[in-house]
């Protein structure tokens, strides 16, 4: 599987707000739990976790920061990016190894699926994020 480029317009909807250094969040703590079931849901798919990226996806929170190859929207808290990225000077035998979840279709605003050079990873992206 390589890079995988998906888009979806933000929506207009609000859900709950709350300031973060500054910055407007709007994301509901319900949400934010969506994600994390989601996310939690691939990493149990995964087999082997070679490249140490999934133990970094600890915590409540995916957006904090702290849950490595997970980029949040600042204004929104959504997630907008996975990357699960096999650096270019690792060999070939750190590749993840499990396939995707389903669950992944729940990051309804995701824009981009980085898997490059996970070649160990099966299974078919939901169709919900095929969707422009």
């Amino acid at each position: 599987m390589a890079l995988n480029m998906l888009r979806r317009p933000e929506s207009s909807q609000e859900v709950a707000a709350h300031s973060l250094n500054g910055d407007t969040v709007k994301v509901a703590n319900s949400q934010n739990q969506v994600y994390r079931t989601a996310l939690l849901s691939f990493k149990a798919k995964i087999l082997k976790d070679t490249t140490g990226v999934l133990s970094s996806w600890v915590g409540s929170d995916c957006c904090a920061g702290d849950w490595e190859g997970i980029q949040c929207n600042p204004k929104t808290g959504r997630i907008v990016t996975l990357q699960l990225q096999v650096p270019s000077d690792r060999s070939s035998a750190l590749y993840m190894k499990g396939t995707l979840s389903t669950l992944l279709g729940e990051l309804q605003f995701l824009e981009a699926l980085v898997t490059s050079g996970m070649k160990q990873i099966g299974g078919s992206i939901p169709e919900i994020l095929c969707q422009s």
